[in-house]
């Protein structure tokens, strides 16, 4: 073996000693359930609600099947808001039976041009337990991208900020101070385009986001996201045009891992393998990732990133301190760009132009990506 393929091959099987071994490390709160009972598709619980008061962790709303999730949606779209600051265990496997899912709502969008979302706090501990089968085929209710409020895609005659966009997930949206942890997806299938933007993820599709944590999710390699403007496994699109925030913001992903297909389809072009948009007024600090997925993309420009598509200013020129590191990362992914002409494509982050105080860090991470476009780290 050549001296040089030989060094390759040690660096690949040092960073997946790296990647498993962190995620090996990771404290276990609960022991895999009996198989779960499957969904219907139409029964709705919400007696959960009267159980606890979703103050804090001690007495965090318990979600036990899909009756429960779905009756969490349900309340969450009736009064958008309605959870902000509450606490949410998940305490057994949910099996969702591939049935149609409505995102969860986290808060009320703030149509000022701020591009903020209020009121959405959500704080869930999934305990190691997983979300199986979760079909996602519909923009959620008030699942709203820079002013627009829909129902089901028909435009809400009330705002006059009117746009085609739309966002879809678990959580069509999220607020600042919101925290996801021990959490897994197994055969998720998000299929939603509609509009000149699309925002689709499988956690999360849309959010403001200051100061918020994502710890320990995966994506298995059996789930996929099929259409989206801006797309990524973990959080499609965090955009946040405030002014007012301070160098101490920071949002935390750490111990985050896709195995799941995305394909970019729709305008946008921003596309990440956990993270598709970064825009925002926020440090993002991203640790022990991995993305292991396929990313494909029928766009001629987009922007691709193995962890981050695409880095912006916070919308308004001010950029503030906003700087992205990634530590401790690892992207083996395949990068599909089926017409590509343009845009750019980065083991890390396809294109940070737009960031133009920002600083970049990278630090013991490695980039192993099959890819047309060829690029180190950062693609621009």
């Amino acid at each position: 073996m050549k001296k040089n393929n030989f060094k390759k091959l040690v660096s690949v099987m040092i960073a997946l000693v790296m990647v498993m071994t962190t995620f090996a490390m990771l404290p276990l709160t609960t022991s895999a359930n009996a198989t779960p009972a499957v969904w219907d598709g139409t029964t709705v619980d919400t007696s959960w609600v009267d159980a606890k008061t979703g103050a804090d962790w001690a007495n965090a709303y318990e979600i036990a099947d899909g009756a429960d999730l779905a009756g969490w949606s349900k309340l969450s779209n009736e009064t958008i808001g309605r959870f902000d600051g509450k606490y949410f265990k998940l305490t057994a496997d949910i099996d969702l039976g591939s049935q149609p899912f409505t995102p969860i709502v986290g808060g009320v969008y703030n149509a000022t041009g701020k591009a903020e979302v209020t009121g959405g706090a959500i704080h869930l501990d999934g305990q190691n337990f997983k979300i199986k089968n979760m079909k996602i085929t519909v923009g959620s209710k008030y699942a709203i991208i820079n002013g627009s409020k829909y129902v089901d895609g028909v435009a809400d005659p009330k705002n006059t900020q009117v746009a085609n966009q739309y966002a879809s997930g678990l959580f069509a949206n999220l607020g600042d101070n919101s925290e996801v942890r021990n959490l897994h997806f197994v055969g998720a299938d998000v299929n939603y385009e509609n509009g000149a933007v699309t925002a689709s993820a499988v956690l999360v599709g849309y959010g403001s986001m200051k100061n918020c944590t994502f710890w320990n999710i995966s994506i298995d390699e059996t789930s996929v996201v099929r259409k989206g403007g801006s797309v990524g496994a973990l959080i499609a699109m965090v955009c946040d045009n405030r002014t007012d925030g301070a160098d101490s913001d920071v949002t935390v992903v750490r111990y985050c891992v896709n195995k799941a297909s995305l394909t970019q389809t729709g305008a946008g072009s921003r596309f990440g393998g956990l993270i598709g948009t970064w825009q925002v007024g926020t440090d993002l600090d991203v640790d022990y990732c991995a993305n292991l997925g396929t990313m494909t993309t029928t766009t001629t420009g987009p922007y691709m990133g193995g962890i981050v598509g695409t880095g912006m200013n916070d919308g308004n020129g001010t950029n503030k301190k906003q700087n992205i590191s990634f530590k401790n990362c690892y992207n083996a992914g395949s990068m599909i760009g089926e017409g590509q002409t343009g845009g750019t494509q980065g083991g890390m982050i396809g294109d940070y132009r737009f960031l133009a105080s920002a600083t970049l860090t990278f630090e013991n991470c490695y980039d192993y990506s099959v890819r047309k476009v060829a690029a180190g780290f950062t693609g621009q």
